[in-house]
């Protein structure tokens, strides 16, 4: 009799129980009415046997509760996508919609939620014939054309920079090294007309206004600080109508310049020690000038010396002026205080008026007398005439 070992029986056993019973080929799945078939010399496809109706690939809960598939839509609604049991699905068709229930083909790509791309540095690249780039570069989010680092920069804590990696406020335009193209330009309607805020030589900042004075030509105004062109201060100057901005001429000199001692000029740059100095004429309907010295009341005071006219006549003869009134040269010289010599010229008047009060007493003394001498003619005429009778 055959003698089996226990160990042989339980490998036999093994054996047979991983035999199926009634073992199916993939293709006699096919023919029996599946859903998958294989083909010589391709992958495996899914295949639905009635004509026009979706084909799934599905997982199912223990319970037959579809949890989720991948698969394409309908014959008139060929779309793949991949969806879930919450019907938030991603679909390609040839537009890529993620977490929308929308057939909305307007769009090439839409999205329910949030967007998170990860990584060391993060990026996302757009094309129109050229190459623009979305990146997290360094410690904020950067919009450049591609190989240029210098576009728009969102620098964490909220500081915005153009044109520059290390804006130090919440809104920086270029490098504080960088060149004179660092500008806030605004343009207007006729030919060049724009608001220009920046730099405008040699790193100097400036406010110009170009506004048209014709259908083709335009004027520009023009504040700032320059110190090569008009030194250390605040200048405003104005430059004629022309046709073009390159062509436009800014005066030599400011109209207003007012330097760091606060000083102000008026057609020069230099206000010569004044707290205003004017270059060229000037004209008002009033002029006030308030002294800090005393008005020269004093003269009508008693203990005021009043100089003779035959003083004043010796030293106007020598020296060609009024005593105390400055000379031609002296003027030319040092120009002319209204102020000192509205002073000296009320002086003058005053001192005059006191001559000739002092001599309108003495012509009516005077007077006094030639009245009691006609008095005293007459009186000698007419005894004269008694005795003659």
């Amino acid at each position: 009799m055959l003698q089996v070992s226990k160990s042989s029986l339980l490998i036999l056993l093994i054996t047979f129980s991983f035999v199926p019973l009634h073992a199916q080929t993939l293709q006699s799945v096919t023919d029996g009415g599946g859903n998958i078939s294989a083909r010589n010399g391709e992958n495996i496809v899914f295949k639905n046997v009635t004509t026009g109706q979706a084909n799934y690939l599905r997982w199912y809960e223990a319970n037959d509760l579809a949890m989720g598939y991948i698969g394409y839509g309908s014959a008139s609604n060929r779309w793949f996508h991949i969806d879930n049991s919450q019907n938030n699905p991603v679909r390609i068709w040839p537009r890529l919609i993620v977490g929308l229930n929308t057939d909305d083909t307007a769009t090439g790509l839409q999205v329910a939620n949030n967007i998170k791309i990860s990584g060391q540095f993060p990026s996302m690249q757009l094309t129109n014939g050229k190459n623009w780039d979305i990146s997290s570069h360094l410690n904020g989010l950067a919009f450049n054309e591609t190989g240029i680092q210098t576009g728009l920069y969102l620098k964490d804590g909220g500081n915005v920079g153009i044109g520059t990696l290390n804006p130090q406020s919440r809104l920086q335009i270029g490098e504080f090294t960088s060149n004179n193209a660092n500008k806030l330009v605004i343009p207007g309607v006729y030919n060049f007309e724009t608001v220009n805020l920046g730099q405008g030589g040699n790193g100097s900042a400036m406010l110009e206004f170009i506004n048209h004075s014709g259908v083709s030509t335009s004027y520009g105004v023009k504040i700032g600080a320059n110190v090569d062109t008009y030194g250390n201060g605040l200048y405003i100057v104005a430059a004629p109508s022309s046709n073009s901005y390159n062509t436009l001429q800014y005066a030599g000199n400011p109209a207003i310049f007012v330097n760091t001692d606060n000083q102000v000029a008026i057609g020069t740059t230099n206000p010569a020690g004044y707290k205003l100095a004017v270059a060229g004429n000037m004209i008002a309907e009033k002029i006030k000038v308030k002294l800090q010295t005393g008005w020269p009341d004093y003269v009508f005071d008693e203990s005021y010396v009043l100089p003779t006219l035959q003083e004043v006549a010796a030293f106007a003869a020598k020296n060609k002026h009024l005593p105390g009134i400055p000379t031609a040269e002296e003027v030319k010289a040092n120009g002319l205080d209204l102020g000192e010599t509205d002073k000296k010229l009320l002086q003058k008047i005053e001192e005059l008026t006191l001559y000739l009060i002092g001599q309108d007493k003495q012509l009516s003394s005077q007077q006094q007398m030639i009245l009691q001498q006609q008095k005293l003619v007459q009186a000698l005429e007419k005894r004269v005439k008694e005795l003659e009778k």
